[in-house]
């Protein structure tokens, strides 16, 4: 093993102790020299102290980030708390874990240090940028704030590149290895525990629906885990269709009937009982089933993808909720801080997997929407309106609306094709809008060449 540039005979030999405010200043200024990628080497003031205090900062910037986000107020949340603890836990972990590769415990104060502050200086503009862009952009906030999160995350890794290159000359590949090996383990933090909020806002005291926060965010690992074993293996030389309903709006009851229904019906069209899974807003069933979040479908996807063969199984996507021309459905459940579904992350969350052939049903207004940015050759997506028109029938009290109605509860049951089931359930909307006044909500149909042809092949 090579020696650092600065060897530990020269630091002591270093007289000057700064005091505690211009050793803190010190580190803030070295953790933007690693930030900018200053080629120079720099040393920051390595103490116990010093990391509590950038750990404190921390915090007191995640609890401002959470404050403003729940509007300047709510209460705080002791789930939040721990929450927050056991992702900085799994921060010094990554840092403890890079120490024991090299083998020289004394790197992991500086290490542990210079990455919290280069979080620290990095927060500092996130705050507010995030802020300011909610506010003056709303409808791209989502798509920002995934960019954004990415590139707060590039930046973070090269500047710990650029710490261990102060402190370790060994070769780039094996300081690019140590980096990877702490990247990677921030990022299976996050994803295995997503940020909980610090702050939230109580329902209102006349509401009639209580749900645990605490409990209905911490029993989905569990739920997940548990719906998702339950789900069979595919079958050699068969093709299986394997189903996830995600039912998104949590404050009205047809949405939860209308996942059940659609998952009963391709159950029942396909032979798939044991392949699918349900994702559910709904005040009933939070401590049951797995919430319809962007989190548990994106796991959900990709863990049943695994379970498929990809060549040549089917996924199909059935989404009910409200929707918007932008290509976004609501997520929502009361007070739980959910984030809305747009057409782009739907899409990368399948592209991930390397899912092939794909049958996509949206059942929202405005869904049409959807269609550019999932189109592809092995996929078929039908939708209940056009990008441009308002579906109906989500009242509270319903069973369907009259999209999931028409396909799911008439046409499916006559054992029709994918094409042939649309077509009708499409006629039969026309005539009951007509009947009704209504203007036409136009549903929709994209299908690509291959999966027509796939489909056609074995009469599905």
């Amino acid at each position: 093993m090579q020696t650092p540039p600065h060897n530990e005979d020269s630091q002591s030999n270093v007289t000057f102790e700064p005091g505690f405010s211009l050793a803190l200043s010190h580190n803030l200024k070295t953790a933007i020299a690693a930030i900018t990628q200053r080629s120079e080497v720099q040393r920051f003031h390595a103490t116990l102290a010093q990391l509590a205090a950038i750990c404190l900062i921390l915090w007191v910037i995640s609890a401002l980030d959470d404050f403003i986000d729940n509007d300047f107020g709510g209460q705080l949340a002791l789930w939040g708390v721990i929450g927050d603890a056991a992702l900085n836990y799994f921060w010094l972990l990554a840092i403890a874990v890079v120490c024991l590769m090299l083998q020289r415990g004394e790197y992991f104060l500086p290490f542990a240090l210079g990455s919290g502050a280069v979080s620290a200086m990095v927060s500092l503009i996130w705050v507010p940028a995030t802020y300011f862009w909610e506010t003056l952009a709303p409808m791209n906030y989502a798509r920002f704030l995934t960019n954004a999160w990415w590139g707060v995350f590039v930046i973070e890794c090269a500047a710990f590149f650029r710490i261990v290159s102060w402190y370790c000359a060994f070769r780039i590949d094996r300081r690019i290895a140590l980096t990877l090996v702490y990247g990677g383990i921030i990022l299976l933090s996050i994803w295995y525990m997503p940020p909980q909020s610090l702050f939230y806002q109580p329902w209102e005291e006349d509401s009639d629906t209580r749900l645990n926060v605490e409990d209905t965010y911490y029993s989905q690992t569990n739920l997940m885990t548990q719906a998702i074993y339950d789900i069979a293996n595919e079958r050699p030389g068969e093709v299986d269709v394997y189903s996830i309903a995600f039912g998104a709006y949590g404050d009205q009851d047809v949405f939860k009937r209308e996942t059940d229904g659609a998952l009963e019906a391709i159950s029942k069209r396909f032979g798939s009982h044991n392949k699918s899974l349900a994702l559910i807003n709904n005040p009933a069933t939070v401590l049951n089933t797995p919430l319809a979040s962007g989190h548990n479908l994106a796991r959900g996807i990709r863990e049943i993808a695994a379970k498929m063969n990809l060549d040549e199984d089917i996924m199909l996507l059935f989404l009910t909720s409200h929707g918007d021309e932008d290509a976004t459905l609501a997520v929502q459940l009361g007070q739980l801080d959910l984030t809305d579904l747009d057409a782009v992350s739907l899409r990368a969350m399948l592209d991930d997997t390397y899912t092939y052939w794909r049958v996509i049903i949206i059942s929202a207004c405005y869904s049409g929407s959807f269609i550019e940015h999932l189109k592809s050759p092995t996929t078929l997506i039908m939708t209940a309106a056009a990008a441009d028109k308002a579906s109906f029938g989500c009242e509270h009290s319903r069973d369907w609306t009259y999209f999931g109605e028409a396909l799911f509860a008439g046409a499916f049951p006559q054992n029709l094709t994918l094409v042939e089931s649309f077509q009708a359930a499409k006629q039969q909307i026309a005539e009951r809008e007509s009947s009704e006044g209504k203007e036409p909500s136009d549903p929709q149909i994209w299908i690509g060449e291959a999966i027509k042809a796939y489909l056609t092949l074995h009469a599905l």
